[in-house]
C-alpha cells in the first residue's frame, strides 16, 4: 500500500511514540490530584510540555488550551467566543472545514449576523471584499491557514493585520500548516487551532492558542471541571499531550527539508499527470506542496479509488468522506457537482520518495484511462 492521505492523518513517528509511553511510564496519575506525589508529577510534565510547546510557537504558555482535537479547539475559539459577551457578527470564508462552517447555523440561532465570503476558481479570497466586510462591522473572522483538500494558503499575515485595523478578533485553523507552513502568531491573531494527528502525533488531541496581550475572553462550551483555566473541563492526558509537543516540534525543525522534498514531489505528480487529456491539477499562486487535488474529468472518483486497491488517496475531507455531498471546497471554486465528484486528493508525507511518485502515478493513469475506455464504450 502506498499511503497518500497523510492530510487526513499521518503515521505516528518514533519519536513521539517514544516520549508517549515514557509518559504513560512516568505521568499516569491524574494531573489534577496534586495532593500526593504521583500526582504532581502528572502537573509537573503537563506543565513541561506546555512550556516546550509555547516556546516552539513563541507565545506564552498561559496562553495554551489543550483539547481533545482541533475540530473541539475550532468550536470553542468560535462557539465560546460567541458565548462571552455582546458579539453579534461572525465571517468565514466558504471553503472551510467543516468545523468551522458547521458553526454557522447554531450561531445564527443564537442571534448572530453570519457572511460566508466566496473564493476564486484557486480558492483565494478578495481581500478588498473582506476588507469592506471588516469596515461594516466584524467581531470575528475564521480562516485555515492551509486549505485541507487543494494546499491552497490564506494570507494570514495580511487578514491579520486588516484584522488589526479594523478591530475584529482572528482565528486561524492551522492544523495543516505544520509540515510546510510557517507559523509566526502575528498581533493580530486572536487564536488558533493545532492538531497532533496532521504531523506525526496521536488522534485525540489538539490545542487552542488564546492571546493574552490584549486579552481575548471565552466562555466555556463543556462544563464539569476546572481544567485549563476554566476552558476545558476533563481530565489532561500527559501522554496525549507529549505526543502532540513532541510530533510539533519535530514537524517544524524538519519543515524546511520537507517543503523542498514535497514540491519536488508535486512537480512529478503535476507533471505527470497533466500531461494526459482530461486530468487537471489544482494549482493556486500560494499553497502547501504537501496537497494536490487533482480532477480526472469523464469518471466517478469513487469508482476510480475502488481501481486503485494498492493506493491511498482521498475524494475530499476525511471529516465528510462518510457524506452523499460532493466536496463543498471544489463546489465553491467554481466545479460542478460532477466535476466535484471526479476530484481527488493527493497529500504527502514521511515514506515518500521519487520513486514511490512514479509508481503511483503509473497506477493512477492506468486505471484512469482504463476507466475512461470503459466509459466511451471503448
Amino acid at each position: 500500500m502506498i499511503y497518500l492521505d497523510h492530510a487526513a492523518t499521518t503515521p505516528i513517528l518514533p519519536e513521539v511514540r517514544e516520549a508517549m509511553l515514557a509518559a504513560m511510564d512516568t505521568a499516569w496519575a491524574n494531573p489534577g490530584a496534586g495532593s500526593h506525589q504521583p500526582g504532581a508529577v502528572a502537573a509537573e510534565y503537563v506543565s513541561e510540555q506546555r512550556h516546550q510547546l509555547a516556546d516552539l510557537l513563541g507565545i506564552d504558555a498561559a496562553e495554551i488550551v489543550f483539547t481533545g482535537s482541533a475540530t473541539e479547539a475550532n468550536n470553542l475559539a468560535i462557539m465560546g467566543y460567541f458565548a462571552y459577551g455582546k458579539r453579534h457578527s461572525f465571517l468565514t470564508a466558504a471553503t472551510e472545514h467543516s468545523a468551522v462552517l458547521a458553526c454557522v447555523a447554531p450561531l445564527k440561532a443564537m442571534g448572530v449576523e453570519c457572511t460566508i465570503l466566496p473564493v476564486d476558481t484557486t480558492g483565494k479570497l478578495d481581500l478588498n471584499q473582506l476588507e469592506s466586510a471588516l469596515k461594516a462591522g466584524v467581531d470575528l473572522v475564521s480562516l485555515m491557514w492551509v486549505n485541507n483538500e487543494t494546499g491552497a494558503r490564506h494570507p494570514i499575515s495580511v487578514v491579520a493585520e486588516l484584522c488589526q485595523r479594523h478591530g475584529a478578533d482572528l482565528h486561524v485553523d492551522a492544523v495543516q500548516a505544520p509540515k510546510c507552513t510557517p507559523i509566526v502568531l502575528h498581533q493580530g491573531i486572536s487564536f488558533l487551532t493545532l492538531s497532533a494527528h496532521k504531523c506525526g502525533g496521536p488522534k485525540g488531541v489538539g490545542m487552542l492558542y488564546r492571546r493574552q496581550r490584549p486579552p481575548t475572553r471565552l466562555a466555556p462550551i463543556l462544563h464539569g471541571g476546572a481544567q485549563e483555566r476554566g476552558l476545558r473541563p476533563g481530565t489532561e492526558a500527559p501522554h496525549q499531550i507529549a505526543g502532540l509537543a513532541t510530533a510539533l516540534g519535530v514537524a517544524l525543525s524538519k519543515q524546511p527539508l520537507f517543503t523542498d522534498s514535497a514540491r519536488q514531489w508535486r512537480t512529478q505528480f503535476v507533471e505527470a499527470l497533466s500531461a494526459v487529456d482530461g486530468i487537471t491539477c489544482h494549482e493556486a499562486l500560494d499553497q502547501s506542496p504537501h496537497i494536490l487535488s487533482v480532477l480526472f474529468d469523464g469518471v466517478n472518483g469513487e469508482s476510480l479509488l475502488f481501481a486503485l486497491p494498492e493506493l491511498a488517496l482521498a475524494s475530499g475531507s476525511a471529516c465528510t468522506s462518510n457524506a452523499m455531498e460532493p466536496s463543498h471546497v471544489i463546489r465553491a471554486m467554481g466545479r460542478d457537482r460532477q466535476q466535484a465528484q471526479s476530484t481527488l486528493r493527493i497529500s504527502m508525507g514521511e515514506g515518500i520518495s521519487s520513486e514511490v511518485v512514479i509508481d503511483a502515478t503509473s497506477q493512477i493513469l492506468e486505471a484512469y484511462q482504463s476507466l475512461r475506455a470503459k466509459s466511451n464504450g471503448l
